[in-house]
């Protein structure tokens, strides 16, 4: 004995139907306050997102601002390559740097006169030279010729 199970046919509800099942199924007062909290999250989210873009906008502002200082400095470097690829601008840099000099060229190095050591420096240094004793014993003859 076989039997077909059927099911029951479900009477078609209608939009309204639906409605008053959630009113009669739920309080009143959680419809309001569900979407109160969905409004809240949202804003959350935005929000968050906004201080996001706000971030990256002021990144972004910095790294073009270094940007345009580096290419600032590239092209003083370049003017400078520009400057030292003429033959006699190496010569002279050899010379005042490197202290090089051409072939067949005679270079005359001038000192400066030196001092001594005790006029370079004023008295008082040269007292404090002096060994400890030495002043002590300066001190007892100073008084003693007064």
């Amino acid at each position: 004995m076989s039997q077909h199970f059927q099911p029951k046919k479900r009477k078609k509800r209608k939009k309204n139907d639906f409605i008053t099942l959630v009113k009669q199924k739920t309080k009143p007062h959680l419809i309001p306050l569900a979407f109160v909290l969905g409004v809240l999250l949202l804003l959350l989210v935005v929000g968050s997102q906004i201080k996001k873009t706000h971030t990256v906008y002021s990144e972004v502002k910095v790294l073009e601002q270094k940007l345009s200082q580096i290419e600032q400095e590239n092209i003083e470097l370049e003017a400078q390559i520009g400057i030292f690829e003429d033959p006699q601008i190496i010569d002279q840099e050899a010379r005042q740097r490197l202290n090089l000099k051409k072939d067949g060229e005679n270079v005359v190095v001038v000192l400066p006169a030196e001092k001594s050591t005790a006029q370079q420096q004023p008295p008082q240094q040269q007292e404090e030279k002096k060994s400890f004793w030495d002043k002590f014993l300066s001190k007892f003859k100073n008084n003693n010729s007064n």
